[in-house]
């Protein structure tokens, strides 16, 4: 059976990648980006915090929270210390720490027109999926693979949980834009493999355009039409379907500016404009510097190591609960999209990914930044 699979964002030529964010009071702070519609995605939900982790929850309470959203409560229990209160009585002591875990869609659409024969296998395509996310839930990467054999491609939202916190009892349905190359002209399904998914959506990809790239071309055809970092993008105007060049986005982080969606043009690309500076904030583990969010930590053997909370690790980072039982949980920096750099969510030599492509070989989850 011939499979790709990715654990991770970025592998735009083989597979898209999706994720979400959330804006929790206290324990967990807000988060940059944007995920509405607007012409300005993030501004429109307003600036957010960098003064640590965040859910999404209160993003739809107040327009000055975060642009990603979040529900609904998850308070894990806690498995290890217990502290005496004043009384005398014992009481578990808060540990927070994060779990990857998958989310169901509740819907699934296409992201420009399915009939106008524009989608080939050698052009970026796109479809949107919404999920409803709880109240200590931030953006993570997808799973997503292609079986080429069937044709089909088979994803799985997901969502940092931070758990033993006090969360807000909230469910919120956000949208989240998925990219990928079909690799292959003929009939392809998009469905999703989250526990509990069951929506699909059917793609016919068309062959390339017999000829060579062509970066003057007026209309890409082909992503490699394009200037690199770009990709031939479709969309619906008011003058029908079209295709345009453009960096994808969902959060500001994933153009080091501003992600952006533009009325009857093109949804959620990267156009002009600073990633911080005045009333926009960095992500939590990022610095404004001359208007693009850099990472305020290091990663490295001293720094991703073992811990129990997120109180045992560096400025930046988080206490990551593994996929392999009996692992460790380690100090990681987390991936929360999917649609940038590899790099965008990392630090040095670094990039996100799936475990297994950490040349360090220390990830035991998916969605965090590993060794290049």
């Amino acid at each position: 059976m011939r499979r790709v699979h990715s654990g991770g964002p970025q592998q735009r030529a083989r597979a898209g990648a999706l994720a979400l964010t959330l804006v929790l009071p206290s324990a967990c702070g807000p988060e940059g980006g944007s995920t509405t519609s607007s012409t300005d995605a993030s501004t429109a939900a307003g600036p957010s915090s960098s003064a640590g982790p965040s859910s999404d929850a209160s993003a739809s309470t107040s327009a000055s929270t975060s642009a990603s959203t979040g529900v609904g409560a998850s308070t894990a229990t806690t498995d290890e210390s217990e502290s005496t209160s004043a009384s005398g009585t014992t009481e578990p002591a808060l540990c927070p720490r994060w779990s990857l875990v998958e989310l169901p869609s509740d819907a699934l659409a296409s992201m420009e027109p399915l009939g106008a024969g524009l989608i080939n296998s050698e052009r970026t395509y796109r479809f949107a999926a919404d999920m409803v996310v709880g109240g200590c839930d931030e953006r993570a990467s997808p799973r997503v693979e292609l079986d080429l054999d069937v044709h089909e491609l088979r994803f799985a939202s997901r969502a940092w949980r931070q758990l033993d916190v006090d969360c807000p009892k909230l469910a919120i349905q956000i949208r989240r834009p998925i990219e990928v190359v079909l690799p292959e002209p003929g009939a392809w399904t998009v469905r999703d493999d989250a526990p509990g998914g069951a929506l699909a959506l059917e793609v016919e990809v068309t062959p390339p355009p017999p000829r060579a790239c062509d970066l003057e071309v007026e209309s890409c055809a082909m992503d490699c039409d394009c200037p690199s970092g770009q990709a031939c993008l479709g969309g619906e105007g008011l003058g029908g379907a079209f295709t345009a060049c453009a960096a994808p986005c969902e959060l500001d982080r994933d153009c080091a500016g501003r992600c952006a969606s533009v009325p009857d043009s093109l949804e959620l690309h990267c156009g002009p404009g600073p990633e911080c500076g005045d009333d926009r904030d960095c992500p939590y583990g990022f610095t404004c510097l001359g208007g693009s969010c850099a990472p305020a930590f290091s990663l490295g053997e001293r720094t991703r190591v073992v811990c129990q909370c997120d109180d045992d690790c560096a400025p930046g980072l988080d206490c990551v609960t593994p996929e392999t039982p009996g692992a460790p949980r380690r100090c990681e920096a987390r991936c929360r999209t999917g649609s940038g750099p590899a790099s965008a969510w990392c630090d040095g030599a670094y990039a996100c990914g799936a475990r297994e492509d950490d040349g360090a070989g220390l990830a035991e989850v998916d969605a965090v930044c590993g060794l290049l």
